[in-house]
């Protein structure tokens, strides 16, 4: 078993910058599958946009991995609202030949429900599905579900007006936030000192 020196601990320690240092672990920590498939949703990115007059805006951009044999296969996106009770948008949409296809949705300021942080409101979060459907829509291939909550969130530093400097504080869905906290490291990870 190999021992730490000082100058390990110097460099793990130096790399750390702010949040603390690396610490690596080995082998596997949760368990292992191996899956088969003909096709499958490779990755499901959704990307959204509150303006400044809290309309909503997302894309969700799918890409599937797709066998020779797999071919004219869709995609069913569908938005549940935050209560989880009925499909608040629900559509289907057909991959093109690299298995790559988007969607956008635009929702209208109130249409939405945003989400807030603690004390200033819900944390109001929708349920996206997509699933991958075989030619006719008859079976589904592979589902992806991801949960998601919209807001406008801003960092605002304007002059301040009877001092030098800025003002620093955080703005959600227009409204100014109170965040106060620190950020305390360990000094020491491995108990040498003892």
């Amino acid at each position: 078993m190999r021992t730490l020196r000082n100058a390990d601990l110097v460099s793990l320690l130096t790399d750390c910058h702010t949040q603390g240092p690396v610490l690596l672990t080995v082998g596997p920590w949760k368990p292992i599958y191996i899956h088969s498939y003909s096709s499958r949703l490779e990755d499901v990115r959704i990307i959204s946009n509150v303006g400044s007059d809290l309309a909503v805006t997302f894309t969700i951009d799918i890409s599937v991995i797709q066998s020779a044999l797999a071919s004219h296969l869709t995609a069913r996106v569908s938005i549940l609202d935050s209560l989880h009770s009925i499909p608040f948008t629900e559509r289907s949409l057909l991959l093109d030949t690299k298995g790559i296809a988007s969607v956008s949705f635009s929702h209208s300021p109130e249409e939405l429900e945003l989400w807030w942080p603690v004390g200033y409101g819900k944390q109001s979060l929708y349920t996206i599905t997509v699933e991958l459907l075989t030619e006719g829509g008859q079976t589904v291939v592979d589902t992806v579900t991801k949960r998601v909550g919209f807001r406008r969130v801003e960092i605002v530093q304007e002059p301040l007006e009877d001092d030098e400097g800025r003002s620093f504080y955080f703005r959600v869905n227009n409204v100014p936030i109170f965040c106060g906290g620190s950020n305390w490291l360990v000094w020491c990870l491995f108990g040498l000192h003892l």
